[in-house]
């Protein structure tokens, strides 16, 4: 892929990022280079926080968190959704494992997400 098609559909996923998290879960092909799924679950994450009232140094109003909790088991359910989604396999196993050439992962495999 040339640079310039990497920033326009890299820019352009970035872009709408914000109008796919609408769906459970949502699968797009049509207008990028790679297929994109989005997952969301609302109950992945917890954020507490208290609205900012007062401008920082950089003259920019801060919330202030007060706590941040991550479900990882719901987390993993949605990596296990999408990877099923977009390898349109029924299994989990055979999701992942459709993802790499026969031997594959083995002890010398670095995976990247």
């Amino acid at each position: 892929m040339k640079r310039r098609d990497f920033v326009k559909y890299g820019i352009g996923s970035l872009l709408t990022a914000p109008f796919i998290v609408n769906g459970y879960p949502r699968f797009y092909t049509d207008n990028y280079a790679s297929p994109i799924v989005s997952v969301l679950d609302e109950l992945a994450t917890k954020l507490d926080y208290r609205s900012g009232k007062i401008l920082n140094s950089d003259g920019v109003i801060v919330d202030e968190i007060l706590s941040y909790d991550i479900n990882h088991m719901r987390v993993a359910r949605m990596v296990d959704t999408a990877v099923m989604k977009i390898t349109n396999q029924s299994s989990v196993g055979k999701a992942w494992e459709s993802l790499f050439p026969a031997g594959h992962p083995n002890e010398h495999t670095r995976i990247g997400i």
